[in-house]
């Protein structure tokens, strides 16, 4: 298997449909989303409490990039629109999806420990003495129970869904269709620099790279999408451990 061929190792391909999607539009009009609802939630986040900035700023990718790429792709051709977006999965194949997602998902938050202790030494130079501010930051200034629901919402169902879709196939699609070379590492490479954090590069690539593996694999972002809600609930869970110790 190649990881820039998602249809490949084994794996029996869905119904074949009669065009390809326009993919590079469909990246257009999620980007486009990303930046118009974040356009909105900027405008109104003064205007609103902690909860519904929580909520703004969570829905920005999820809304508005997710959101507009599905819209396209439907507008495209709302035949077989769970297929395109590789949301279906062969029923004798959803156990050993399952397993996968379960193991891809602990195993690379297991993998990224080390890379980011040893990306926090390497870039300690030029890292922040404060940290950009993240979920778990709001979780300790904001105790309340519709904090802790508002971000585990974001982060074990929309973050997830929005971003595989995203990432894993809008955005290598489109590079798999101008041809650029290895897609899935530049992919995982975007994907790491987009979330902020120098010290967490080199684990949210690997992230990224197990996660399309798991594509490829199944030819479904089922798979992925369930590895990275498991990845986000370790993360949020020693996060929420380390806040409950004080």
């Amino acid at each position: 298997m190649t990881p820039d061929s998602p249809l490949s190792a084994g794996s029996e391909a869905p119904e074949e449909i009669a065009s390809p999607p326009p993919w590079d539009l469909v990246l257009l009009a999620a980007l486009v989303g990303v930046l118009l609802v974040g356009v909105l939630a900027w405008g109104f986040v003064d205007r609103v409490g902690i909860l519904g900035q929580a909520w703004l700023r969570g829905l920005v990718v999820p809304l508005g990039g997710g959101g507009l790429a599905v819209v396209a792709l439907g507008r495209w051709d709302r035949r077989g629109l769970l297929q395109r977006l590789e949301l279906c999965l062969p029923e004798e194949r959803r156990q050993g999806a399952f397993r996968a997602g379960l193991m891809a998902g602990a195993g690379a938050f297991l993998a990224a420990i080390p890379l980011v202790l040893v990306s926090q030494w390497l870039f300690a130079p030029f890292l922040p003495e404060v940290p950009p501010p993240g979920l778990t930051d709001l979780l300790a200034e904001h105790p309340e129970r519709s904090i802790w629901f508002t971000v585990f919402v974001q982060a074990l169902v929309l973050a997830p869904l929005a971003e595989e879709i995203l990432f894993r196939l809008c955005m290598v699609e489109t590079f798999r269709l101008y041809r650029l070379p290895l897609p899935g590492l530049l992919m995982a490479l975007l994907f790491a620099v987009v979330h902020g954090r120098l010290d967490q590069v080199a684990g949210l690539c690997l992230l990224a790279l197990w996660l399309y593996r798991l594509r490829c694999r199944y030819a479904s972002l089922l798979p992925g999408i369930l590895a990275h809600a498991v990845f986000n609930l370790l993360v949020l869970g020693a996060a929420s451990w380390q806040l409950l110790r004080g």
